[in-house]
């Protein structure tokens, strides 16, 4: 079993937060987020998984957030669910846009594409 600290992402990295994140967009409305940590636990250890909804109606806003174990995990699941249909629609998913943080796109690219 792996420990957690607060300040650390996995027991042995150094990784960078973002790099665990992976947004999935275009989301049905009717789309949960127990629904959403059942479609993406298949590609790893989901830390966390939530879907944006709005206050009035309940129902999704189109995106979410899920946080995984690792940045392995998180490669994958861009990998396995960009482009993929997710209760009837087609969604995207990526890495949390951070244009300032170039070293965070390359652990990913690494992540995805193994280079």
């Amino acid at each position: 079993m792996r420990c957690l600290d607060k300040g650390s992402h996995t027991a042995s990295s150094g990784n960078k937060p973002n790099a665990l994140n992976v947004n999935p967009r275009g989301l049905n409305k009717r789309t949960t987020s127990e629904g959403l940590k059942e479609a993406f636990s298949k590609f790893g250890q989901v830390i966390e998984a939530r879907v944006i909804t709005d206050r009035i109606s309940g129902y999704s806003r189109g995106f979410g957030f899920v946080k995984y174990a690792t940045v392995q995990e998180a490669g994958e699941a861009i990998k396995g669910m960009d482009g993929k249909f997710l209760d009837s629609w087609v969604i995207f998913a990526e890495t949390p846009h951070n244009h300032h943080n170039k070293e965070h796109q390359l652990m990913i690219e690494v992540a995805i594409h193994g280079r």
